[in-house]
């Protein structure tokens, strides 16, 4: 199963939408609390009657909302995707003149600050949910990147093919996670990302021939402004 139809199966487990602002801060707590616990007691621990009673709600109000911790879970998701895709569609803008270090860095930055600030999913990349349910919606996250992403250099990059595109997109991502989530120093593996991952995407998605005849380098162009 994808791991967006996964996603849209979770979300039947929501049992109705609040019409008022008092229902939507209701939604709103437990939603907060349930990732607070997430990072608390782990999701296996999690009951609804915890999330309930740490949002300062009753159990039948979570249920007027929920029908279970899996459906807190994906509302929970579904939030911190929309906040990637919204992230990732400014920041790309259109790298017409290829991929730059700065370029590479910007993302990494910017993605690294989202996550920092995920409470329930602080360890997304640390392999701890790798499977089970949790581990599902981990996996939805990093789709909601590769897909923004994806889609970005499709649109800017037309000539380059559809695996060599994915194949690229996919070793930077994963190289990316491996070491957030293994080296203690984040702020010496962003520096290594960004000299790393700016030549490599590079080779895959180079500057588009200028039309004054002159050849831009988005490397130097990145060395140069920074």
């Amino acid at each position: 199963m994808s791991v967006d139809s996964h996603c849209q199966g979770e979300v039947a487990l929501r049992r109705r939408t609040p019409r008022q602002p008092r229902g939507q801060q209701t939604v709103d707590a437990l939603v907060t609390a349930a990732a607070v616990l997430i990072d608390e007691v782990g999701f296996e621990q999690l009951t609804t009657k915890a999330i309930a009673a740490r949002a300062g709600t009753s159990i039948g109000s979570f249920y007027q909302f929920f029908a279970n911790k899996e459906a807190v879970v994906n509302e929970l998701v579904q939030r911190y995707r929309s906040q990637v895709r919204q992230y990732l569609h400014n920041a790309i803008g259109n790298p017409r003149h290829g991929i730059s270090a700065a370029w590479v860095s910007e993302i990494i930055l910017g993605l690294t600050e989202i996550y920092r600030n995920m409470p329930g999913f602080r360890g997304v990349w640390s392999g701890r949910h790798r499977t089970g349910p949790l581990g599902d919606q981990a996996q939805a996250l990093r789709q909601e990147v590769f897909d923004v992403l994806d889609q970005a250099l499709d649109k800017t990059f037309p000539d380059v093919a559809i695996q060599t595109r994915r194949r690229g997109l996919g070793v930077a991502l994963e190289t990316a996670y491996l070491l957030l989530s293994n080296v203690d120093d984040k702020q010496l593996v962003l520096t290594e990302l960004q000299r790393m991952l700016g030549p490599y995407l590079a080779s895959y998605f180079p500057a588009a021939p200028d039309p004054t005849g002159s050849k831009f380098s988005p490397i130097t162009a990145a060395r140069n402004d920074g």
